[in-house]
């Protein structure tokens, strides 16, 4: 797992998250093995559900990919906020079928609305 690390404000807000009662999915445009590798992390209990396009055969910002675990989830886009560092996959590709998005740690380069810096502060925008 040396490859891989959190961010210093990662558990301090999926801790939050989670008080709030929010259940919490990753989709990442990832590896198969991407569960294991958060699991690794010790960040596994924080999610209800991990998907990653190495598994669903799409990759974000393409609509089917959120449409896959939107429907595997039994979700509609009013229940989620997709959180993500990339504005063309995670911004772009949630906003476009409707989920709220939150741009968090990138430069705001698009001088998007609902933009952090740091994670911790979402739970401002949520």
């Amino acid at each position: 797992m040396s490859k891989w690390h959190i961010y210093d404000d990662t558990i301090e807000t999926l801790d939050v998250i989670i008080n709030k009662k929010y259940k919490n999915i990753i989709l990442s445009n990832h590896i198969p093995e991407l569960e294991e590798i958060v699991k690794g992390l010790g960040i596994g209990k924080y999610f209800i559900k991990i998907y990653s396009s190495g598994n669903i055969g799409y990759e974000k910002p393409n609509s089917k990919i959120y449409e896959y675990v939107l429907n595997d989830a039994k979700r509609n886009t009013n229940d989620c906020i997709m959180i993500g560092d990339s504005y063309s996959s995670d911004i772009q590709g949630g906003t476009k079928i409707g989920i709220k998005s939150i741009l968090v740690r990138s430069e705001n380069k698009n001088n998007y609305e609902h933009y952090c810096k740091e994670l911790r502060n979402i739970i401002e925008e949520i």
